[in-house]
């Protein structure tokens, strides 16, 4: 199981989210320590999934960032982040299932969010099973036209 306290993305990037970790008592050692593996983490998977090729050029295109399943939203949040950092002309997060404080968290970050909320709070963990109750079996990135997404990201984050 996981809950995302916080996450990073390419460029540096950091997002925590402090009530959570005040709630569960984090201290910064402990954030630096999670912080560096996960940065190792993050740049093994940079290279297994684009090996010596440049990064995809996505000013100006439609991106479309997917995770499989958002509980705090910290991880969308931080790849949304980097990706608009980019200037897309238009980003759109998306996941099978998540909660309402990740789309409270994406509102101003991404221009679409798709997927259905789950009556999970962001302490309760969804998993597969959970997932299939909420969605059962309907939900469709319906309004999303394949034609006009030019790049899809995913797992550019930790």
């Amino acid at each position: 199981e996981e809950l995302a306290f916080g996450a990073i993305a390419s460029g540096g990037l950091r997002v925590l989210h402090p009530d959570l970790v005040a709630e569960l008592g984090i201290g910064e050692p402990a954030i630096a320590a999670v912080e560096a593996r996960e940065k190792d983490e993050l740049a093994r998977r940079d290279v297994l999934y684009r090996g010596d090729r440049p990064p995809l050029a996505i000013a100006g295109r439609a991106v479309v960032l997917v995770d499989d399943g958002l509980a705090t939203g910290a991880t969308m949040l931080a790849a949304a982040r980097a990706v608009r950092a980019e200037r897309p002309a238009w980003l759109v997060a998306a996941a099978p299932v998540g909660s309402w404080q990740a789309a409270a968290l994406l509102r101003d970050v991404a221009d679409e969010r798709r997927w259905p909320t789950a009556t999970s709070t962001v302490d309760e963990s969804i998993d597969d099973n959970g997932a299939v109750v909420v969605l059962g079996g309907v939900y469709r990135l319906s309004s999303i036209d394949s034609s006009t997404v030019d790049a899809v990201a995913g797992g550019g984050c930790r």
